[in-house]
């Protein structure tokens, strides 16, 4: 074993030091360009969450780690210098073992080492204007766990009996797959232990071939089906990928969405757009409106006619999911940076840390904090305050320079490192969204913070320190302070359960404001769910001067037959099955609402009744095709029973593997029945006949 060890570290060890030179270079560049963007008040800069370092983590540690496995193997099996190397005095299993430590260790220290010190150098104060948690190391760790996986199937990709242009490339969708759940995960653990199960797998498919040299027919079991399940996913794949481009080529054009929105008047507008280009346009309001004519915007080739006459609105986001920024990949679980960055000094990045529950301020010259401000004021110095801000911030109650807490909001103002207090309110009735907005409409202009309660609604104004009545801003254009009494108070017009988004415009014409409010996708339970809106104009005095409720236009996207006829029968049953299950599974170990399996057939029941239909159909019609296929290959009984069950539960795609697994034997006509045999066999598997004897020719050594 240590032979076999050495032998391996000596011959790939060049190519594990190229995989780790490219590694380095790519994170220095990256982690040098942030030196230059953090001190740039426009970007974030970057760490280890970013994701300009996480694209050299989650593509080039699988890359290193499939061309160590492909380099260990493809060059060993040419020139049949591989039947030289296996024939030694210990098993197959024991050298396979010794060539995957060797090739293991490599790709840890190509990988490691410079990600180990990427990690040190941003830790390390004064690199990155940014404070650093080492919990931001575990999207690397994943990353790096996930390419063992790609080792395992550039191990498969070399040894494996196929054409370069047929399936031998398929085992490396497999764990491609991995990569794509691991990265959709929001909990660590759920992670990694996806990652390890998809990785014995490839593992266990990977010792089935070495054992092997890469022949499936004496493969075990253990060893035949993880290889076959994702060569089954290989073959969905590219099936997927020629079936999205045939009705993208050849399905029905899309007629174009159809949206409410409202003009500079306080009119709604229906309007149908296709591709950039606006077809259709309806007032509901003055029905036959000459502004709207087809002459005025049919022959525009964009929305850009459109936006001029929209009326300027700020957006609130109600859905209160952000389950998303808490996940291991987010840096927004420790600190978040939204203030305006226009409204930042040149010099100074404000940064709020969930973590520390204080608003810190980073020098972008020395990119060490400098400052930090809690509920008692700004502190200068290293030392951190001992009272800090009662909870996190979500995303939707950060936006511009307005903090919100469930309790409490303030208006922080970085240029004169002010925190004012502009509301408290109680538990009974918390912040669930915040949003500033300068409304701009002709010579007019007015700046305004909403914030949002599940009650209440309140819009506080930019004043003059000396003239309350009066607007003011400062050199950078952002408002001084804040009237502390609002200057619009009403009940809310939204329904925080079941509203999603609200659009708020201001009409300086008439003094009032208008809301447009369309129902949340999360909180209906639905994806293609009917989603009425509601728009509501009320006075600047709190008056509602209409509501109307508007038709649901075209928010049921349900697709197209022609597309899904060929998906349902390329997608296998097991694999459905199994996708629903472990989508259940997931979100509970995750703490997360478990989607109902009867949701898709309520929202769709003509597609959801042809998908499922067309499914069965052709894992019978699989099914069928296996049995005649074994048959005619001469199969045993209890391998046909096995091959029949295979092809009902992956269906068409089965009976591709069928023939990228197995290398059929030579058949010949049989001299008693006449009919086709294989010649594998001791006897006819039609008949029973035994093989005729070859007739001597005197060259024989022994005589029968």
């Amino acid at each position: 074993m240590k032979s076999i060890i050495w032998k391996e570290l000596r011959e790939n060890a060049r190519w594990a030091l190229l995989g780790m030179a490219g590694l380095a270079a790519s994170i220095v560049f990256v982690l040098w360009d942030s030196i230059a963007i953090s001190r740039h008040p426009n970007q974030a800069g970057t760490d280890l969450a970013e994701d300009e370092f996480v694209m050299i983590t989650i593509i080039g540690f699988p890359i290193v780690a499939c061309a160590l496995g492909l380099l260990q193997t493809i060059v060993e099996t040419r020139r049949d210098q591989w039947a030289f190397l296996i024939h030694r005095p210990v098993s197959m299993t024991r050298i396979f073992l010794g060539k995957v430590a060797a090739g293991l260790a490599l790709y840890a220290i190509a990988t490691m080492a410079p990600f180990v010190a990427a990690a040190v150098w941003v830790a390390v104060p004064g690199h990155v204007a940014e404070p650093f948690y080492w919990p931001l190391v575990l999207p690397g760790i994943a990353d790096m766990l996930a390419g063992v996986g790609f080792y395992f199937a550039g191990l498969i990709v070399g040894l494996r009996q196929a054409r370069w242009l047929g399936s031998r490339l398929f085992p490396i969708l497999a764990p491609i797959l991995g990569c794509m759940l691991t990265f959709g995960m929001q909990q660590f653990w759920v992670a990694v232990l996806l990652t390890a199960s998809l990785t014995i797998a490839m593992a266990l498919a990977a010792w089935g071939c070495f054992t092997t040299a890469g022949a499936c027919q004496r493969q075990t079991l253990w060893a035949k089906v993880p290889l076959g399940l994702s060569l089954t996913w290989g073959i969905c794949v590219v099936g997927g990928i020629l079936i999205g481009i045939g009705v993208s080529m050849f399905g029905p054009e899309h007629s174009g969405w159809r949206q409410y929105t409202i003009d500079r008047d306080g009119h709604i507008l229906s309007y149908r757009q296709r591709g950039a280009a606006i077809v259709e346009i309806e007032d509901l309001d003055e029905p036959g409106n000459p502004l709207y004519a087809e002459a005025n915007y049919l022959h525009r080739k964009d929305r850009y006619w459109l936006n001029q006459r929209q009326l300027g609105m700020t957006h609130l986001s109600l859905d209160g999911d952000w389950s998303y920024y808490r996940g291991y990949r987010r840096r927004e679980r420790f600190y978040t940076d939204q203030l305006r960055h226009s409204y930042q000094l040149p010099n100074i990045r404000w940064i709020y840390s969930h973590a520390d529950r204080l608003l810190l301020a980073y020098d972008l010259e020395t990119r060490r904090r400098v400052r930090c401000f809690g509920p008692d004021g700004l502190t200068s110095g290293p030392e951190l305050p001992a009272h800090r801000f009662d909870d996190r911030i979500e995303q939707n109650n950060w936006s511009g320079n307005v903090l919100a807490f469930p309790a409490m909001a303030y208006w922080f103002n970085p240029w004169d490192e002010t925190l004012q207090q502009i509301l408290v309110t109680g538990p009974e009735d918390p912040i669930i969204a915040v949003t500033p907005h300068s409304f701009r409409f002709d010579n007019t202009s007015r700046f305004l913070v909403f914030v949002c309660t599940e009650q209440t609604l309140r819009a506080f104004e930019a004043v003059d320190e000396h003239k309350v009545d009066q607007p003011a801003v400062n050199r950078r254009g952002l408002p001084v302070r804040l009237n502390p009494i609002a200057s619009l108070t009403v009940p809310a017009p939204y329904d925080a359960q079941k509203h999603g988004q609200v659009m708020i415009g201001w009409l300086p014409q008439r003094d009032s404001f208008i809301f447009k409010m369309t129902h949340s996708h999360r909180k209906q339970e639905g994806r293609f769910r009917q989603m009425p809106e509601q728009v509501i104009e009320i006075a600047s005095d709190g008056t509602t001067l209409r509501d109307i409720q508007l038709q649901p236009l075209n928010q049921i996207v349900q697709p197209s037959l022609f597309a899904v006829v060929p998906v349902a029968a390329l997608v296998p049953p097991g694999f459905t099955v199994t996708t629903m299950v472990a989508r259940s599974l997931l979100a509970r170990l995750q703490g997360q609402p478990a989607q109902s399996w009867t949701r898709q057939f309520k929202e769709e029941p003509v597609q959801s009744a042809v998908f499922l239909a067309t499914m069965l159909l052709a894992g019978l019609i699989s099914m069928g095709l296996m049995i005649r296929l074994t048959a005619h290959y001469g199969y045993e009984t209890g391998q046909r029973r096995a091959w029949a069950v295979a092809g009902f539960l992956l269906g068409f795609t089965g009976v591709v593997m069928f023939f990228c697994m197995r290398q059929l034997p030579a058949r010949e006509s049989c001299t008693s029945c006449g009919r086709r045999r294989v010649v594998s066999r001791e006897s006819c598997e039609h008949c029973g006949e035994a093989f005729a004897p070859p007739e001597l020719d005197g060259t024989e050594i022994f005589a029968a």
